[in-house]
């Protein structure tokens, strides 16, 4: 599984970094605030360490004692900053006693716990369950789930089912997802075995796809002006971590199982997308026409068909589906991308096909795949945006075709459309022959419209 931190610095990079912007005048004066504030605490902590510097054994002692009187009638007389400054005073002592070294044995079960530790956490997680939020609630609650192994032998089974439950009321589904990937990545780190609330919580996830495209949601968009395909987007980080979760170490079988259940849900776009994603490439690649023709049965409207194929290509790109049905599963394909008519997105799908042409195919195909390339990067120097697709392009034809009288013969590669003045340079090929390709040297003898046996 991906390490979810690198994910979530994704995340927020993709949707909440605005480029350019300065921060705002309320942002700045919370900012120097609490720097303002956390150097108080600083300068508290340092003088409390000189303080404590020159002392004899029982002048600590009764110093120490002094400061958990204090530190007791503060919490007492609901003096909280008065509170938190004399346990900073002490955070080197508390720390010692919180962080012992020893782990837990392998053989740890609760039983060891004694009553009084029990109690105690037990009254924890009664005041947690007071909290009248639910989003709020859950979020503590799944947090502090591996506690529950210090209470019961079973308490982590038992208490998993009922989170997933839980998330069942949350009415709005975006905020459902999220919270259904949280309570898989803990439930990966805690209890890794249980695949059953895992799946559970997945097939839940299905269930609210149908309240996407209800009124609540669509007015909600309209009023806030988002977009359908903008909106989706924001679901597949989401999707795409539960199903990593469902499908880690799962066999053939329940990809057969997602795949019905995508067929039961009108070929939802975005969770056919993400299962492409998620699963083994193997597994993609054997069902390769299947998935295709889901594709072709999918909604454009609200995830578009090139990105669909540009995840079946990156499978297929690491495996390779059966011999006989590599042609056809090429010209349905290409069907679908040289009618993508961004230059942006075009190049992105296409790059991610060039690979599987050229593992499984001759320079004939190769040719009208470049062909085709040229065609839809000429137009208004489109070719400009995207020197590094155009560099993968190369690279990959390089990988895979090693003799240079077939290469040059094939990629008679003109990029008329860049006037590149300058060179790409590409890494080495098998052959270690030349590092660098100049591009303005070649040019492509359009070959045929469609591919052919």
């Amino acid at each position: 599984l991906p390490p979810l931190p690198a994910l979530t610095r994704a995340l927020l990079w993709h949707f909440c970094h605005s480029p350019g912007k300065a921060p705002s005048l309320a942002s700045s004066a919370v900012s120097e605030k609490v720097r303002t504030r956390l150097e108080e605490l600083d300068d508290l902590e340092e003088g409390s360490q000189r303080e404590l510097l020159n002392l004899s054994q029982q002048d600590y002692v009764n110093r120490i004692e002094e400061l958990n009187q204090s530190l007791k009638e503060a919490w007492a007389s609901d003096q909280k900053v008065k509170a938190l400054k004399i346990v900073i005073q002490v955070r080197t002592r508390i720390w010692f006693m919180c962080s012992d070294p020893r782990p837990l044995p392998d053989s740890f079960t609760a039983d060891e716990v004694n009553d009084t530790a029990k109690e105690t956490c037990l009254n924890w997680f009664f005041k947690i369950a007071s909290i009248r939020e639910l989003i709020p609630r859950l979020y503590v609650e799944v947090a502090l789930l591996k506690c529950n192994r210090f209470l019961t032998k079973c308490g982590i089974q038992e208490t998993v089912p009922r989170f997933t439950a839980m998330i069942r009321g949350i009415g709005d589904p975006l905020v459902a997802v999220y919270a259904r990937a949280y309570l898989c990545r803990i439930g990966m780190e805690v209890a890794p075995h249980l695949k059953d609330s895992l799946n559970k919580n997945f097939f839940d996830l299905l269930g609210t796809f149908r309240q996407i495209h209800g009124d609540s949601v669509q007015n909600q968009l309209v009023l806030q002006r988002v977009e359908i395909p903008v909106y989706l987007t924001l679901y597949s980080p989401a999707i795409h971590w539960i199903l990593q979760c469902v499908s880690y170490r799962a066999p053939e079988a329940l990809l057969t199982e997602m795949m019905e259940r995508c067929k039961n849900l009108g070929n939802n776009a975005l969770l056919l997308n993400s299962v492409m994603w998620a699963f083994r490439a193997e597994f993609i690649a054997t069902r390769a026409t299947d998935f295709i023709g889901m594709i072709k049965d999918c909604d454009e409207a609200g995830f578009p068909k090139h990105l669909l194929f540009g995840s079946l290509g990156r499978s297929l790109a690491c495996a390779d589906p059966p011999e006989a049905e590599r042609l056809p599963i090429l010209n349905e394909a290409w069907k679908v991308i040289t009618k993508v008519r961004s230059p942006q997105d075009y190049i992105n799908c296409a790059e991610i096909w060039v690979e599987f042409t050229c593992r499984h195919f001759t320079k004939r195909e190769v040719n009208t795949v470049l062909s085709d390339i040229i065609k839809h990067m000429t137009p208004d120097r489109a070719f400009e945006d995207t020197y590094p697709q155009l560099q993968s392009v190369i690279r990959k034809i390089l990988t895979y075709f090693h003799d240079f009288s077939v290469l040059f013969s094939m990629v008679r590669l003109d990029l008329t459309f860049s006037s590149l003045k300058q060179s790409l340079f590409l890494c080495d090929s098998p052959s270690g022959a030349f590092q660098r390709i100049d591009l303005t040297s070649f040019s492509v003898i359009p070959p045929q419209e469609r591919f052919s046996g």
